[in-house]
């Protein structure tokens, strides 16, 4: 990554989000505060402060950085979606989790030919 972050791990969301995919070239992943939310899988970076004021200052509306409650009570910062209506987001919580959404959309993707 160019921001210079470095995955360390999976974690799992209290479940108080739903996932949304905003339509974006490619879309954009992020969660919004729900009473009847889901658990999710999402992915802890570590990255320096510079790189998170980058990263922070990069992200367009409707998405901002918070804080996300974690299942084991912790907290993270996370991309939410702070319109919760942001026209034409799809809500994605079924699907658990970011990566096995774009897994959907590839196995789902019209043949060209």
């Amino acid at each position: 990554m160019r921001l210079g972050a470095r995955f360390r791990d999976q974690v799992l969301t209290a479940e108080r989000y739903r996932m949304v995919a905003l339509p974006a070239s490619p879309p954009e992943p992020a969660i919004i505060p729900a009473a009847a939310g889901a658990a999710l899988t999402g992915e802890r970076w570590t990255i320096s402060p510079a790189g998170l004021s980058s990263f922070r200052s990069g992200l367009a509306a409707p998405l901002a950085m918070a804080e996300i409650e974690l299942a084991d009570g912790s907290t993270a910062m996370g991309v939410h979606c702070i319109e919760p209506t942001a026209p034409d987001a799809r809500d994605i919580t079924e699907f658990g989790d970011w990566r096995a959404y774009l897994r959907y959309l590839t196995a789902t993707r019209p043949m060209s030919g």
